[in-house]
């Protein structure tokens, strides 16, 4: 497993390249812990990337809230679909304190909605502000994944907890 990780100010942007086998996620986090391989710190938003085996340059991702959701992020297709998927809203204002869980470091996050320790009133509160079908993987019965044919994303990750 190769664990590389890019720390951006915010405004800041980057260019990432990975290779054409690459499948894997990209988080909000904080290197003093999301680096530290003894801590499990999965609670947040995660955006899943892959790429198919080459010749094809088509690429697929989705958002996830299943681990938990620490802010909002949004995943765009760079090949003129016009194909996205996430939220820029800051569904953590005004959620239930029942709904929320801590990272490692104190600060809060919506809890993880699968699992033995899923939390419904987390689970309640996401599909209510989002749709599962076009905005976030929150239940396993749908994920709503989007493609792009040129191998390139643009995603913007708004203001969370880290």
């Amino acid at each position: 497993m190769v664990v590389s990780h890019v720390q951006l100010e915010p405004g800041e942007s980057v260019f990432v390249s990975v290779c054409h086998t690459f499948a894997g996620r990209i988080v909000r986090g904080n290197p003093d812990f999301n680096l530290d391989c003894l801590i499990n710190n999965n609670l947040g938003t995660w955006v899943e990337l892959s790429w198919e085996w080459q010749p094809s340059t088509t690429s697929w991702g989705d958002v996830s809230l299943l681990e938990g959701c620490d802010g909002a992020v949004v995943l765009v297709a760079t090949d003129r679909s016009g194909s996205s998927t996430g939220f820029s809203d800051n569904i953590l204002a005004g959620a239930p304190f029942s709904a929320l869980s801590n990272k490692p470091d104190g600060s809060l996050a919506l809890a993880k909605t699968v699992g033995e320790t899923a939390n419904y009133v987390a689970l309640q509160y996401e599909l209510g502000l989002l749709d599962p079908r076009t905005q976030a993987f929150i239940v396993q019965t749908l994920k709503p994944v989007i493609a792009t044919s040129n191998g390139r994303w643009d995603l913007t990750v708004y203001p969370g907890t880290y």
